[in-house]
């Protein structure tokens, strides 16, 4: 990887790697703390709202609201090949709120539509979180 783009991986610790390997095989994956209950992304070591450490992985729907969008044109050297892109904010049907890279074209996006979870490859062996416009009907509606 001579391009750069390693300064911008993310970093996997013993403590996040089921996070990672679960968005690697298809799974978005949250925390909750067994003491409190609560439910919390980004997943951390300590629970951001009882400071408890009895943690265990929950995985989401992967279905959510696109809540804002942007187009990103001015980026760090090793994305400029990939701009333009969008990245939003989604409301997850769990009740967290995300930020992340949104697949398609910034023309077919609407605030309130609703986006699904989807892997995407970034380099080598290395998946990120990304959503798109849902493809399945919402059964919410």
């Amino acid at each position: 990887m001579s391009d750069g783009i390693e300064a911008f991986l993310p970093r996997i610790t013993d403590d996040s790697r089921p996070f990672w390997d679960g968005i690697k095989e298809g799974r978005f994956q949250a925390r909750r703390c067994r003491p409190c209950g609560e439910l919390y992304f980004p997943p951390h070591m300590i629970c951001p709202f009882c400071f408890g450490n009895e943690l265990q992985w929950v995985t989401l729907c992967g279905h959510g609201t696109l809540y804002a969008f942007t187009r990103m044109w001015a980026v760090p050297k090793p994305f400029r090949s990939r701009v333009p892109y969008v990245v939003g904010v989604v409301d997850l049907d769990e009740g967290l709120r995300v930020f992340a890279k949104i697949q398609g074209a910034y023309e077919d996006l609407t605030i309130g539509a609703r986006v699904e979870f989807v892997p995407e490859l970034l380099a080598a062996e290395v998946y990120l979180f990304t959503f798109r416009r849902s493809v399945v009907k919402d059964e919410r509606a």
